[in-house]
């Protein structure tokens, strides 16, 4: 595996990571709005179709970003989503809303690269960019610290991610995990392309 692929594994992690916490900001908007707390449930993501239908924003959600909702399981939701519920006015904050704004732009950079390589340089300022919004969340400056040191110094190869990735979300993940899902993805885009053919 080339440094520029580990590069680009690393990246994902930590995108992987913001995410979580970016869920975990939705869930407490969406008590602070609803008086609720969110459970992954079809009742929960059906309520915020139904809220998301009723938006300007609605006609931006794609079939797939419906059903998913429709599930109602937050550990589907990718930035892009979180994306489009973050506008929503229940839900939007300026700052946190450009800030997730920005995340999704490392996102789109990270996912739309066809080669699955990140140079050094891109990765550093992606990488630097993300760190630096943990502390939206919450999170402190030795949170931040060992997150960093946590996704740096990952091993990379024979099978294992991360093991050693205990705070604040308790996660191992697999690289044959992360190649099996790029290749379901890939088989949802092909499909996608070929139906609208």
């Amino acid at each position: 595996m080339t440094e520029k692929m580990e590069n680009y594994l690393k990246l994902n992690l930590l995108l992987n990571r913001v995410t979580k916490l970016i869920i975990g900001k939705f869930k407490g908007k969406w008590y602070d709005n609803y008086l609720s707390k969110w459970e992954d449930r079809p009742e929960f993501g059906k309520r915020l179709y139904l809220i998301l239908e009723r938006s300007q924003f609605f006609s931006e959600l794609n079939y797939a970003q419906k059903q998913i909702i429709k599930k109602g399981e937050t550990d589907s939701w990718d930035i892009t989503l979180l994306y489009k519920i973050f506008s929503l006015n229940e839900f939007k904050e300026k700052t946190l809303f450009e800030e997730i704004k920005l995340i999704k732009n490392v996102r789109n950079n990270l996912y739309h690269n066809p080669n699955l390589e990140i140079t050094d340089n891109d990765f550093k300022s992606s990488f630097d960019l993300l760190l630096q919004k943990l502390e939206l969340f919450g999170l402190n400056q030795n949170e931040i610290k060992q997150i960093e040191a946590n996704v740096l110094n990952t091993k990379i190869g024979y099978g294992e991610i991360a093991q050693n990735m205990d705070a604040p979300i308790d996660r191992t993940h697999k690289i044959e995990e992360f190649e099996e899902k790029k290749i379901k993805q890939n088989l949802i885009l092909i499909k996608r392309i070929l139906i609208k053919r």
